[in-house]
């Protein structure tokens, strides 16, 4: 099967389950068609994405990705029912690798991908939403970043600093050592040609943040939304009022790491 649509097969691969027989009765399916029409807002694909540093494709199968994309109690219910059903889930998918674990000495190579032209540019960026599903693993005490740039269109530096929002999801994996609160949402708007300033910022409870989760955001002007795994989070003040250039996602660290990959992110601009 060639995986057309990673998120038309989700969608075809669930609705098998729902019919699906019993696994004592169950038929093995050949091959899960991409249903005419389907609509994919992944660009989580070599096409639509430039990629810098340690970032890196890496395979897995349908399995395993209806598996790591499950991020809620309904969805992992979902998951296991397709996993169960009889379909030959054993085909190759992508996912995208932006940080390796464990590396425990020297300085840990960011991984970034840009999604280009994700807006005109020659006006503000109008609504949009976008969703990132993203999985954690590596050693206690390990620690990583994942960073969301709105960047500007003529910047060339591929180090942050360069766009009119930031957003960055922090988080150090609990240890004997570590028993503080320790994963933090943080949003940051930057005028033109000044710095990056805060507007908001959450703090999570203590838990251990390893396995895969989504975050969500949906800009309207004026207005930033934010959920994670499904529940929402907290909205933050922020007009969007220059073009923007290339949607930057990267990942970054201190030693040890955290591994972060991601397995789906989707962009819609309205």
């Amino acid at each position: 099967m060639s995986v057309v649509s990673r998120l038309g097969v989700l969608v075809v691969v669930f609705a098998l389950a729902s019919c699906a027989p019993s696994r004592s009765d169950s038929i093995r399916v050949d091959r899960v068609e991409i249903p005419l029409g389907a609509m994919d807002d992944s660009v989580l694909t070599p096409e639509r994405l430039l990629l810098t540093g340690s970032a890196a494709w890496d395979w897995t199968t349908v399995a395993e990705l209806v598996r790591r994309h499950a991020v809620t109690g309904e969805e992992r219910v979902r998951a296991e029912e397709v996993l169960q059903s009889g379909a030959y889930l054993g085909d190759s998918a992508r996912v995208l690798v932006l940080s390796r674990p464990g590396i425990e000495e020297g300085l840990a190579d960011a991984g970034t991908a840009y999604l280009q032209s994700a807006f005109p540019s020659d006006a503000a960026p109008g609504p949009f939403e976008t969703d990132i599903t993203f999985e954690l693993d590596g050693p206690d005490g390990a620690t990583t970043s994942l960073a969301l740039e709105l960047r500007d269109p003529d910047a060339s530096s591929t180090e942050g600093g360069v766009g009119q929002l930031l957003v960055t999801w922090s988080y150090t994996a609990l240890s004997p050592d570590v028993r503080t609160d320790s994963v933090r949402l943080h949003v940051l708007t930057r005028p033109p040609g000044g710095q990056y300033e805060s507007v908001a910022a959450h703090r999570f409870a203590p838990r251990d943040w390893r396995g895969s989760h989504r975050l969500s955001l949906v800009y309207a002007p004026g207005r930033l939304s934010f959920s994670l795994n499904g529940e929402p989070v907290m909205t933050a003040p922020v007009r969007l009022t220059r073009p923007a250039g290339p949607v930057y996602l990267g990942s970054y660290s201190r030693t040890p790491t955290l591994g972060l990959t991601l397995v789906d992110w989707t962009f819609r601009a309205r």
